[in-house]
Parts: C-alpha cells; sequence; structure tokens
C-alpha cells in the first residue's frame, strides 16, 4: 500500500492528525484498463470528504475513490480533505496501452460460487523467469503473492486459486514489479444459483460483448431476461445476449432472470431466479 503522510502542525506545536492518500492494490505501474482504489486515510473517521483532482474538486464524498477502468485521462495529481485537512498530493501516471504479458481464465467463470475455484493461466512471450503473481482481495484488504513452483513451458503458467472473498483481483509480475506485467482479472463469487457471465477484461469502444444468463448444474433454461438498470433490454429463449457495438452508453448496471429446471426434476414449476447486479465497465471512453 502506498501511503502519503502530511504533518501539519498547528500554532503552538500542536500536530494536527496526519491524513494519508493510499492506493489499493499496490501497483507500481499502471496500465489502462486497470482497477484500483484510492483511500482517504486518517486517525479519525466518519466525517465528509472531499477529493480534487489537479486541484479540482470532485464530486466523490467517500473514503474511498475508485478508479474501475484506468485511462490517460486518470493520470495526475490526487487530494482528499476532512475536516478541514488536506493530504498531499498522490500522483498516478496511467501507460496508454497495455501490458506485455496476458493473464485470462482458463477453467472457470468471472462469477463463481463461493468456495469454487479457477485455473489462470499466465503468458509472456519473453519469458517467465523471475515471475510472480499476486491476489488482493478486496473485503479482507489483502494482498498476497502466489510464487511459482515450475513452469508449464518457459512461457506458461497455470494455477488454480480457491475463492473466498467476494471480490479478488489478480495479475503477474515480474520481481521488479515494474513495466513487466500482466493484465488484472477480477474475479467475483454470489450465493445465487444463476448468474450473469461476461468478459471479466472491461469492454471495449467499437467491439462486441457478449453477456450470458447461466444456471449452475443446468442448462435447461426455457427462458431468460436481460436488464440494464431496471429496463430490460432482451427477452427470450436465448440465454445469450450480444451488444455488437460496444459504446460509452454502454456502460452500466446489468443484471438477468432465468426460468429453468433440472434434469432430475420431473415434476412442479420451473424455478425461476434473478442474477446478482454486475458491473459493465467501457474501456477507450
Amino acid at each position: 500500500m502506498f501511503l502519503l503522510y502530511s504533518d501539519r502542525v498547528m500554532s503552538g506545536g500542536k500536530q494536527l492528525p496526519f491524513l494519508a492518500v493510499t492506493m489499493t492494490p499496490e501497483l507500481k505501474t499502471i496500465f489502462s484498463g486497470d482497477l484500483f482504489y484510492l483511500g482517504c486515510n486518517s486517525k479519525t473517521s466518519g466525517s465528509s470528504v472531499k477529493w480534487y483532482f489537479n486541484d479540482s474538486e470532485q464530486h466523490q464524498t467517500k473514503e474511498i475513490f475508485e478508479i474501475a477502468v484506468a485511462s490517460p485521462k486518470h493520470s495526475g495529481s490526487y487530494q482528499c480533505e476532512t475536516n478541514g485537512q488536506k493530504s498531499d498530493t498522490f500522483s498516478i501516471s496511467v501507460i496508454e496501452h497495455g501490458p506485455s504479458a496476458s493473464l485470462t481464465i482458463k477453467t472457470g467463470h468471472p462469477v463463481m460460487p463461493k468456495g469454487g475455484a479457477v485455473i489462470l493461466q499466465l503468458y509472456h512471450e519473453d519469458g517467465l523467469d523471475g515471475w510472480l503473481c499476486w491476489v488482493y482481495r478486496r473485503e479482507k484488504k489483502q494482498r498476497k503473492s502466489i510464487r511459482f513452483k515450475s513452469l508449464d513451458t518457459p512461457t506458461d503458467f497455470t494455477f488454480q486459486t480457491l475463492l473466498t472473498d467476494p471480490m479478488s483481483i489478480f495479475w503477474c509480475t515480474n520481481k521488479t514489479q515494474q513495466e513487466k506485467r500482466s493484465n488484472q482479472v477480477t474475479v467475483r463469487i454470489s450465493d445465487q444459483d444463476i448468474f450473469l457471465e461476461m468478459y471479466p477484461l472491461p469492454a471495449v469502444v467499437g467491439e462486441p460483448l457478449t453477456l450470458r444468463c447461466l444456471v449452475w448444474g443446468t442448462d435447461r433454461i426455457s427462458k431468460a431476461v436481460f436488464y440494464k438498470g431496471d429496463t430490460v433490454i432482451a427477452d427470450g429463449k436465448a440465454f445469450t445476449h450480444k451488444i455488437k457495438d460496444v459504446t460509452e452508453s454502454t456502460e452500466g448496471k446489468y443484471k438477468c432472470d432465468a426460468t429453468y429446471t433440472h434434469v432430475a426434476r420431473t415434476a412442479g414449476p420451473d424455478y425461476h431466479k434473478f442474477s446478482d447486479v454486475q458491473d459493465v465497465f467501457v474501456q477507450g471512453m
């Protein structure tokens, strides 16, 4: 975690409680598409917070400032203010292009049941000597390293991870943790039998985006309805919905509901349930 402290002193020599801007997860190099959080942390809590970006006040009053899809427009200096005290500036620079290594979900889904597992695959064409992977568990505010025991090939590494936190962010770096890095993969867990699946990376302007309404343990879905907010955007027998051309307006909150049954079920009405809400973020806005 990065910490910037403001050691300000009142007249008479009394030191004010320090105010710090923090970044989680810790990313030494930030690429377009990255997800991270800025926090306004002090010894006092519960007060309203003001955020400033390049000295301009932002429409953000929470202690946590989420950057869901980083882009060069987010490069600059950040400050927070509470109880009339301002932090020192915290500067970030977002690289326009993506990282050199690729991290993908080989087995599993971006949304999984609690206690489930995914297998992730890392690829870097220049080799993986000295590399390691990281996981940041959002609820626990915990970052841990995942070290390689052996490589599948000089350029490939796969690893399995159990999912216990509502949201986990994975990425991999070389030993310097600088520009040689992978993209992030975010995996969430859900208590629902039904879930909305989409590509785990941000949607890209001008590219297609496919949403799937899936049910654990069965593919016998007779009807699926897709929503953006509370507005129905697709309703029918297909449990997939394709957005052919992503635009800025595609960004938003999505969910689905499904009518389904199981093979072993021989009597009674079909089940009908809703998924959790998923955020679709758009890159290239």
